[in-house]
C-alpha cells in the first residue's frame, strides 16, 4: 500500500514537472506610413510579416493571445488568434500583463505583441534576462521565446519573416 502511494506521488510530481509555460513575444509588424495617425494599420510588408508569424506558430496550439489596443499590434497577432480559435486580450500595463500571465497554467502557450519600447520590459517582467534597453525602430523581425518551467526561465531569440535589416 505504501509502495503504491509512493509510486502515485512520484507520478504526480513527474507529470507536473513535464509541463512548461511557453510565451512568444514579438514587436508589432511594420506599420503603414501612408496616413499620418497615432494608430496606423500594418503596411503591406507588415501584413506579410503577420502572415509569417501565423505560419510559424500554426502548430503550437496557442492558448492565449495578448496585444496592446493599437491596430498594428492586434493585426500582427490576429492570424494566430484566429487559427488558434482564441480572442485577443488587450493590455496596457506591462506589470499587470506579467502578473496575469503568471496566473496561467504551466502548460499554456501564450503570444504577446508589444512595441519597440515595451518588448524588453515584457521580457524582463516575465523573468527573462534581456540586456538591451529597447529595440530599434528597425527591429521588426525578432521573435522571443520564453520557457518557464520549475522556477527556471530560458529565453531564445530568433528572427521570422523577411529579413528587415542587415543582421550582424
Amino acid at each position: 500500500m505504501i509502495k503504491n502511494i509512493f509510486v502515485l506521488i512520484c507520478f504526480v510530481l513527474l507529470a507536473g514537472s513535464l509541463h512548461a509555460q511557453t510565451i512568444w513575444v514579438v514587436r508589432h509588424a511594420e506599420k503603414s506610413t501612408a496616413v499620418l495617425t497615432t494608430d496606423p494599420e500594418l503596411s503591406e510588408t507588415g501584413k506579410l510579416r503577420a502572415e509569417a508569424l501565423t505560419r510559424l506558430l500554426e502548430t503550437e496550439k496557442i492558448t492565449q493571445v495578448y496585444s496592446t489596443p493599437f491596430k498594428r499590434t492586434r493585426a500582427t497577432v490576429a492570424g494566430v488568434a484566429t487559427g488558434s480559435d482564441v480572442e485577443i486580450r488587450s493590455y496596457q500595463n506591462v506589470s499587470e500583463l506579467a502578473a496575469t500571465v503568471s496566473t496561467h497554467n504551466a502548460e499554456e502557450k501564450i503570444l504577446i505583441a508589444g512595441h519597440s519600447n515595451t518588448v524588453p520590459d515584457i521580457l524582463r517582467a516575465l523573468g527573462a534576462e534581456f540586456k538591451p534597453k529597447d529595440l530599434s525602430d528597425e527591429d521588426y523581425d525578432y521573435i522571443f521565446k520564453i520557457v518557464r518551467k520549475d522556477n527556471r526561465v530560458t529565453l531564445t531569440t530568433k528572427h521570422y519573416g523577411a529579413e528587415h535589416h542587415a543582421r550582424p
